[in-house]
């Protein structure tokens, strides 16, 4: 059963290089819309409804290229693990996850998909860390409360400025 977890992390990892490189291309567009959506008052439109309606668009075709690409290189790629007649379990997982082994048809991706499988392959022997939760000590200070400085404004004019 421990293919199945090796097999696991490395699905996690290129899951995660995946939507990385799409996440950052979806930032550049957004950033060009953000530039393109600005001339639309010279059109008598409203920038703000172009650049929702657009937004929308490119988050929905982030979302079906993450989807698409994943899919599709998750169907095609092969893990080919060369086990001779006598190999323990230790020496499998480290072919499992040895990248030269991996092979696929996009090799277009392949420099940004090693990338992260190396990073999992790093870091699948490292226990997770727990995350701390932030607890108030105090009491919450609301918006229209007066400031705890003792200036006499409300805290929004005072210090709950942003």
């Amino acid at each position: 059963s421990d293919g199945a977890t090796i097999m696991r992390d490395i699905e996690k990892a290129i899951m995660l290089a995946l939507i990385d490189e799409n996440w950052k291309e979806h930032l550049r567009a957004m950033d060009e819309l953000k530039e393109s959506s600005q001339s639309a008052s010279f059109e008598q439109k409203d920038p703000l409804v172009i650049y929702k309606m657009e937004a929308y668009k490119l988050f929905e075709k982030l979302m079906n290229n993450i989807n698409y690409d994943v899919c599709s290189y998750l169907m095609r790629g092969k893990l080919v693990i060369n086990t001779g007649g006598e190999t323990t379990l230790k020496e499998a997982k480290e072919q499992k996850t040895d990248l030269s082994k991996v092979r696929t048809n996009q090799d277009a991706k392949r420099a940004a998909e090693e990338q992260a499988m190396r990073r999992a392959a790093a870091g699948a022997g490292r226990a997770p860390q727990k995350v701390e939760t932030f607890k108030r000590q105090e009491k919450k200070v609301g918006r229209n409360e007066p400031c705890p400085c003792g200036s006499g404004k409300k805290y929004k004019q005072c210090h709950g400025k942003s």
